[in-house]
């Protein structure tokens, strides 16, 4: 790479961390772009990474089982503290928020046998981190 291409893509990256979505181009010697390359933020502001949620998980022992479900899934947290603000949506692909409880001891059952098949989202929130589950019913 040349010094004026990290130059552009030093100049994309570095006061734009926020943005999803980043672009750098790359010039020959005579000016010409020779390429252009999409960077795609790992995430959003706002948003936990991969390695934060799975710690909340393992920091909690949660178990959401069984997936895929035909009907019942499970949720267990195994360090439930009943003075913790905890709670459990469930979603459709669209967003939308099918049900919501706040549960009172380690094991929550949720019905989802009114829905169709399909892929659905759980969101666990404990004391205001959360993470988000995919659940496929059949």
């Amino acid at each position: 790479m040349n010094k004026l291409s990290l130059f552009l893509l030093a100049a994309l990256i570095v006061p734009s961390a926020s943005w999803a979505q980043q672009i750098a181009y790359t010039y020959d010697a005579a000016g010409n772009r020779t390429s252009r390359d999409i960077y795609i933020a790992p995430r959003l502001l706002n948003e936990q990474s991969e390695d934060e949620t799975e710690s909340l998980f393992r920091r909690y022992q949660i178990y959401v089982a069984p997936n895929p479900t035909n009907g019942y899934v499970q949720v267990r947290i195994m360090n439930f503290d009943e003075a913790s603000s905890v709670s459990i949506a469930l979603f459709d692909v669209a967003g939308v928020q099918l049900q919501a409880l706040r549960p009172t001891s380690e094991m929550t059952t949720l019905d989802l046998t009114a829905l169709g098949a399909g892929i659905y989202l759980l969101r666990i929130t404990i004391d205001g981190e959360s993470q988000t589950e995919k659940i496929v019913k059949e």
